[in-house]
């Protein structure tokens, strides 16, 4: 771990879970900006806090969040969040797969759906017994 300098950082900006969490979870980035650091693992990782700013933004929007070749080559992977009882983002499903196999539209195109409406079931039970979600609260 210490080519990435903090388990943070790598999560902040280089993971699709990461990044679905903070897109719908995370009303001040700016904070987390402040003390992060930023380490391309990739030629396709992005680095700058105003791109990366770009991207929760349209995670935010989208309800989901896709990278390809951001973490490691090879790596295209799309991701939801689940949320609690009063609607926090408490976790993340992802699926991921080679690029080699598949596009990152591909990706999405053919997982999403099934993400979603996983995430709605968990986040349905999050809503229906809250205690479940009490190892996620911090």
């Amino acid at each position: 771990m210490e080519k990435y300098n903090s388990f943070r950082s790598l999560a902040l900006f280089a993971s699709v879970l990461a990044l679905t969490g903070m897109s719908c979870g995370v009303t001040d980035i700016s904070s987390i900006f402040a003390t992060a650091t930023f380490t391309a693992l990739t030629e396709h990782t992005v680095v700058q806090r105003s791109k990366l700013t770009r991207s929760i933004e349209e995670c935010r929007r989208a309800g989901y969040a896709a990278v390809a070749d951001e973490l490691a080559y090879g790596v295209v992977a799309v991701a939801v969040p689940v949320f609690d009882e009063s609607g926090r983002v408490v976790a993340a499903l992802n699926s991921s797969s080679h690029s080699k196999k598949i596009t990152e539209p591909e990706l999405v195109r053919e997982r999403l759906g099934l993400l979603r409406e996983i995430s709605g079931q968990i986040s349905s039970e999050l809503r229906r017994i809250p205690g479940l979600a009490l190892s996620a609260q911090s």
